[in-house]
């Protein structure tokens, strides 16, 4: 049977990374993170890692320097997970990310989920997350790397799942959809 590693997209403050963490602890699989690597590279160049502006902005550079090492250097984050494991990637960004990943991690199969909340629920977060910061989600959602989040992430993504459920109810709809996907192939 094929593993099956599970990528998450979705826009700021969706709940990518709690889903992303709770799902890999449930399922007992590593999980790397583009966010964590990004601000692995920003404290590595003396920059400030809890600037959002700062990290799309290396996020981009590493994008356009190299988006296949990049994303190799993501996935190398698990350092016991090798091509035919499970994995979940959190925080997939641009549509040529997730076309590296389909071939990094063969043979087996990539799967793309995206986390879908609206922008009132989305506004709370980011305020609880970061009070003192007085950014718009519309100022955040500027930056090239969040573009293609917002339409060419959306439609290739393999389902979509409401980021307003709870994390449980998630979990249980992930667990089903990755089974019925593995069933497909």
């Amino acid at each position: 049977m094929k593993s099956i590693v599970l990528g998450l997209a979705g826009k700021i403050a969706s709940g990518k990374s709690t889903l992303a963490i709770s799902f890999a602890e449930v399922m007992e699989w590593p999980c790397v993170s583009f966010g964590n690597y990004v601000r692995a590279v920003a404290r590595e160049r003396g920059l400030d890692d809890s600037q959002r502006e700062v990290l799309q902005q290396i996020g981009a550079l590493l994008i356009d320097e190299n988006y296949e090492g990049f994303c190799r250097a993501v996935v190398a984050q698990a350092e016991q997970w090798r091509p035919g494991k499970p994995l979940v990637i959190d925080g997939i960004r641009h549509l040529q990310v997730k076309q590296a990943l389909e071939r990094i991690v063969a043979p087996s199969s990539f799967v793309l989920g995206y986390i879908a909340v609206n922008d009132q629920i989305r506004r709370e977060r980011l305020l609880k997350e970061r009070p003192t910061v007085k950014e718009s989600l519309e100022q955040v959602e500027l930056s090239s790397t969040e573009v293609q989040v917002k339409s060419e992430l959306f439609n290739a993504a393999d389902f979509t799942l409401d980021g307003t459920k709870p994390i449980s109810m998630l979990i249980e709809e992930l667990k089903t959809k990755l089974f019925d996907k593995l069933e497909a192939v």
